[in-house]
């Protein structure tokens, strides 16, 4: 009777409560953008002094050019990289810093006369 009791309750409480069983799907952080806050919040072992020690490295060294280079800021090492490898991806930016060249204008556009400069000493 009790077994018969205790399996009826696990597989009510197995329909009831699903997500508690289920696995949950986390959004990765990009640590090339995520602020302070979200990797103090999301990441394992990362507090608000080692998530500023994130940003402040991938603003003095450029991004992060794979999820292994977080282990470069001091403080990271193996064990928290490894806590964290599966909730952490590396997006790499768009180059901005090369602005664009403006458009050359065609020669039927520019069809201004170049006009001597007058010489004073002539006269």
């Amino acid at each position: 009777m009790r077994l018969t009791f205790l399996l009826l309750t696990l597989v009510l409480g197995t329909i009831a409560f699903p997500s508690t069983y289920a696995e949950t799907s986390v959004e990765k952080i990009d640590i090339n953008s995520a602020s302070v806050e979200i990797l103090d919040r999301e990441l394992n072992g990362i507090g608000p002094k080692k998530a500023a020690a994130i940003v402040e490295y991938r603003e003095q060294n450029g991004p992060f050019k794979s999820i292994e280079d977080i282990q470069k800021v001091y403080g990271i090492g193996e064990k928290t990289f490894e806590r964290n490898r599966d909730k952490i991806i590396a997006i790499q930016p768009k180059d901005s810093s090369t602005p664009e060249k403006p458009a050359e204008a065609s020669p039927t556009e520019s069809k201004t006369e170049e006009v001597p400069a007058e010489d004073k000493n002539a006269k």
